[in-house]
C-alpha cells in the first residue's frame, strides 16, 4: 500500500499573487509596451497580418496593462490579508479562530519571512496530505498544516 503524495500545481496567474504589487504593475507596462511596439512592426507590413496587428493595435496593449493592474490590485489585497493573519496569529485566541485555510496561508507566509520558496495552491480539493512545497537552498520539504 503507497502512500499518494501527489501535489497540486501552483499556475503562473496564481504565483503572480505572491509577488509584490509593484512587480504585477511594472510587469502590465513592460509587456503592454512590448506589444505595442511588436503590433506596431507587424502592422507596418502588409498582408493578412498586418491587418490584424493594425485592429490589435490599440486595444491589446491597454488590455494587458489593465490584466496586469488587476493582478497588482489583487496582489496588494492578498499581501494585506497575509500580514494581517500574522498579527491574528501573534495570540493563541487568534490561531484557535482561524479557519484552516487562513492557517495554511499563513504558515505559508512565515515560511515565506524565512527566505522560503513555497509552493501553495489556492484551489481546495484533495492534496495527498501536501499543504505546501518549500524550497531553499537546494532542499525540498513539505509541509501538511494541522
Amino acid at each position: 500500500m503507497g502512500i499518494n503524495m501527489a501535489r497540486r500545481s501552483q499556475g503562473p496567474l496564481e504565483s503572480l499573487l505572491y509577488l509584490p504589487w509593484w512587480f504585477n504593475a511594472c510587469l502590465g507596462v513592460a509587456l503592454g509596451l512590448l506589444a505595442y511596439v511588436f503590433l506596431g512592426n507587424l502592422a507596418a507590413g502588409s498582408g493578412l497580418f498586418s491587418v490584424l496587428a493594425r485592429g490589435m493595435q490599440r486595444w491589446a496593449p491597454l488590455l494587458i496593462l489593465a490584466a496586469f493592474l488587476g493582478m497588482a490590485l489583487l496582489s496588494a489585497f492578498f499581501g494585506q490579508r497575509r500580514k494581517e493573519l500574522i498579527l491574528q496569529a501573534s495570540k493563541i485566541e487568534g490561531l484557535r479562530s482561524m479557519s484552516w485555510s487562513a492557517f495554511e496561508v499563513m504558515v505559508a507566509e512565515a515560511f515565506r519571512r524565512q527566505g522560503y520558496a513555497v509552493d501553495q495552491s489556492l484551489k481546495g480539493g484533495p492534496d495527498g496530505g501536501v499543504d505546501l512545497t518549500l524550497k531553499k537552498a537546494g532542499v525540498t520539504t513539505i509541509v501538511q498544516c494541522k
